[in-house]
């Protein structure tokens, strides 16, 4: 997950199967996404990616700027500390 996170900080796209990142990379599952033990699927959406697709820089920004809202340490915090309360 934190390397998933590191990645999308830099505005390198992450090519994920686990579908706890579907809502983090969303509107770019399409693109980023594959089926978990379909290496075939993998390498067609890296080809895509690399070769086809026309919105490198939205994308990258976009990544960029999710990190930067969901996943700020005020954000992370805030979460952690309703767990806590919701244990009470």
């Amino acid at each position: 997950d934190k390397t998933v996170l590191e990645s999308t900080a830099m505005g390198v796209p992450p090519f994920v199967c686990n579908e706890v990142f579907r809502e983090t990379l969303k509107p770019y599952g399409d693109v980023l996404m594959f089926h978990e033990g379909d290496a075939e699927m993998l390498a067609e959406r890296m080809m895509y990616y690399l070769q086809h697709y026309q919105g490198k820089t939205e994308l990258q920004q976009a990544l960029i700027r999710t990190v930067q809202v969901r996943h700020n340490l005020e954000h992370v915090v805030a979460g952690i500390s309703q767990l806590f309360v919701w244990q009470k």
